[in-house]
């Protein structure tokens, strides 16, 4: 998925979802 669509979906400016990408893949999905 698009880091675009994804924010979009969660809400989320991509500068808050860039730190997402930061923490582990197990971090997000919770």
């Amino acid at each position: 998925m698009q880091i675009r669509r994804i924010a979009r979906k969660l809400g989320i400016s991509r500068m808050t979802f860039y730190k997402y990408l930061e923490k582990s893949p197990e971090e997000i999905a919770e």
